[in-house]
């Protein structure tokens, strides 16, 4: 870790000459420096910074505030995230308000000499329930500074009862805290990103304070790559209305390409047949590349062929709660989700979309895992989906979506070369349900045995009422996850597959 030293020239010697100062005067920049911890060696390795602005003067509830904009490019966590926040300052003579919802509370009070102190009243949402909501400022000495323009300020040495704020020590007059302009832990995020100096403060482009730093220096960890350091596998499956299939993409990192000045990594394509009788489909004529952006996290795939030339972002895993993702299709139909949820796992961050419901695919809660393949891709064929089933890196599995799934394939039960239906002779209704629904099988041939299986072939628990040798009635005796479905009935004349859907309904919170 660098060690760094302010560029302020401090005399110590007392200073007791007072005089209002302009806090934040519209143009004002503020440059505070944060580190941030890795979770792995418990040290603090990324740094980064806090921007603040004052953009504007507004009115709220007769005051006059500054409008002040707060930067964050990276994250708590060490990844670049860009975030912007408003906040409001209220000056009153020579104290210094922030303003929240309407009410003012105190941030600092250049009137105070030695010996006297300041109470400061934390604002919402304050979600510190073991301390205390108020802390005491206490003012043990005032210096005097000179800053890089020659200008003089008064710098106020502080302590405070119980450190609900941010190591309230040296507050300098018009420009505030010298570890962040607001100073309550509860704002700044946690313990693991701390901000530590203020680096950079300038009024109209005029710098006051300079460092040994650029102002927006930062040095943080990009995202965990998608690939292997030699390949990367991902085996996927495809559902249509008639048929589905799976299929494996090996990624070998010496392939490579540019295209656009942007380098690809080259797929090699196979698809693999799992059962008899299974259909192949063969894409000869495409050419289809990877690469990635890891300072942001995403994933891009470029594709090429006869029809089609273009790049689709495929993951992005800087989103944060609230934001849309549009996943990619080849029929320009946009499909967007929406953000519910981010967390960290394991070293790795997760996005989480809620339940994802495409034509025949369907998923619990579709994710973007730091440093895999996304949960649903484009499945190359007429604007389908597929879901990722494994990733391998370098041989070594990294994501699979079930431990019931052997050797990363799925059983093809739908496929069309597969089965011989006799659909003008057998009907099956509802063909989506719910788990407490009853699906009604009406037939022309007599009706011997009904069975339903989920899509890794394992069979479901139900119930079958027969009516009359050519009606039956089944129900499930267990709930279903949503998802895709097969429900075989043998008659007379043969067999015939049907694929349905179930979905969970979730019951109101009262």
């Amino acid at each position: 870790m660098k060690k760094f030293t302010l560029i302020i020239l401090m005399l110590l010697a007392t200073f007791s000459v007072k005089g209002q100062v302009e806090f934040a005067p519209v143009g004002a920049e503020w440059y505070y420096e944060r580190l941030i911890m890795n979770y792995e060696t418990w040290k603090y390795e990324d740094v980064t910074y806090d921007r603040f602005r004052s953009l504007d003067i507004v009115e709220i509830n007769g005051w006059q505030c500054k409008e002040i904009e707060l930067f964050q490019n990276v994250d708590c966590h060490g990844y670049v995230n860009p975030y912007y926040e408003t906040r409001y300052i209220n000056q009153e003579g020579e104290q210094i308000y922030e303003v929240v919802d309407g009410e003012r509370y105190l941030l600092y009070d250049f009137s105070k000499e030695v010996g006297e102190y300041w109470v400061i009243e934390h604002r919402p949402p304050f979600e510190l329930p073991e301390l205390p909501e108020t802390d005491t400022v206490f003012v043990d000495e005032i210096k005097e500074i000179v800053l890089a323009d020659g200008s003089k300020r008064r710098m106020f040495v502080t302590s405070v009862n119980v450190e609900t704020c941010l190591y309230l020590t040296n507050i300098i007059e018009g420009i505030g805290l010298d570890k962040s302009l607001f100073p309550f832990y509860e704002l700044l995020g946690p313990p693991s990103c701390t901000n530590t100096r203020i680096r950079c403060y300038s009024e109209d482009d005029n710098y006051l304070i300079t460092s040994d730093v650029e102002c927006d220096y930062e040095e943080v960890k990009p995202y965990q790559s998608f690939f292997g350091n030699d390949s990367t596998t991902i085996n996927l499956y495809t559902v249509i209305i008639d048929g589905d299939w799976n299929s494996t993409f090996t990624i070998c990192n010496k392939d490579t390409i540019t295209i656009n000045d942007n380098s690809y990594f080259f797929v090699e394509q196979r698809h693999v047949e799992y059962e008899y009788g299974y259909k192949t489909y063969w894409y000869a004529d495409e050419t289809i590349y990877f690469r990635e952006e890891q300072e942001n996290g995403r994933l891009y795939l470029y594709i090429k062929n006869d029809n089609l030339e273009k790049e689709f972002l495929l993951c992005d895993m800087s989103l944060n709660i609230g934001d849309t993702f549009t996943l990619p299709s080849f029929n320009d139909y946009l499909h967007e989700i929406v953000v519910e949820n981010v967390r960290y796992e394991g070293g790795k961050k997760i996005i989480e979309f809620g339940d994802f419901w495409e034509g025949e695919l369907v998923i619990d809660n579709l994710m973007f895992i730091e440093g895999v393949f996304p949960m649903v891709m484009s499945g190359f064929y007429d604007g389908t989906f597929s879901e990722l089933i494994c990733q391998h890196k370098d041989d070594e599995l990294v994501y699979i979506v079930s431990t019931d799934i052997e050797d990363c394939i799925l059983p093809t039960y739908l496929s069309i070369d597969e089965v011989d239906n006799y659909s003008n002779n057998l009907t099956i209704i509802p063909t989506i349900f719910s788990s407490n629904e009853t699906i009604s099988i009406e037939s022309d041939f007599e009706i011997k045995e009904v069975k339903m299986l989920d899509m890794l072939g394992r069979e479901i628990n139900i119930s079958i009422n027969l009516m009359d040798d050519f009606t039956s009635q089944i129900s499930l005796n267990q709930r279903c996850n949503s998802g895709i479905y097969l429900i075989i009935v043998e008659t007379e004349k043969g067999v015939h597959y049907e694929k349905v859907i179930c979905y969970t309904v979730i019951a109101p919170v009262r």
